[in-house]
């Protein structure tokens, strides 16, 4: 039982069960050509865990995913069970992807050449 456990219990009077692991979110830039075509990107983040003595520590954790064709700027990705670990023996959270896609270049027009 850590800290937060036990002024939870404390202060509410009753125990938390093990819990599910925490959602995430993940911004991911796009080209032009991504978002149109689809394409596989392989994501690398960091989130904090507990570790095996309570204490918090940095966990990375890497993840692909498959961006379907026609994505665009604003739409989110739900990717089940690559967010944080959750307590022993529960799933771990999704991951959120935020999607943003970079404009496509804009040519120059020459006159007179």
């Amino acid at each position: 039982m850590d800290i937060n456990d036990l002024f939870e219990e404390l202060f509410t009077g009753r125990r938390r069960g093990p819990r599910r692991g925490q959602n995430m979110q993940y911004s991911l830039r796009l080209s032009f050509l991504e978002a149109v075509h689809g394409c596989t990107k392989d994501l690398t983040f960091q989130f904090q865990a507990r570790g095996p003595d309570g204490r918090p520590k940095q966990e990375t954790r890497n993840a692909k995913i498959e961006v379907p064709a026609g994505v665009e700027t604003g739409m989110t990705m739900q990717v089940s069970g690559e967010g944080a670990d959750g307590d022993p023996g529960m799933p771990r959270g999704d991951l959120y992807v935020q999607i943003e896609v970079n404009a496509p270049g804009v040519g120059r027009v020459r006159y007179g050449v």
